[in-house]
């Protein structure tokens, strides 16, 4: 269940292009083969209760967001 939470998570972030995506172009590798692997979990993903899926998305959204130093 966690990893479906977290893929869920992530399947949110990138969707809504909600990625910092100058820390991921400077300091990861592999991005392009995250999102092919996280897209393709699609119908796993899509097996939550559609009520957890809306506050996973909102979980994401408020992860994904700056945060003041």
């Amino acid at each position: 269940m966690e990893v479906t939470l977290i893929n869920a998570m992530i399947q949110t972030i990138l969707k809504e292009g909600l990625e910092d995506k100058t820390f991921i172009e400077e300091r990861t590798e592999g991005i392009t083969e995250l999102k092919e692997e996280i897209f393709a979990l699609q119908p796993q993903i899509s097996g939550m209760v559609e009520s957890n899926k809306s506050e996973v998305e909102k979980a994401a959204r408020i992860f994904a967001r700056p945060r003041r130093p």
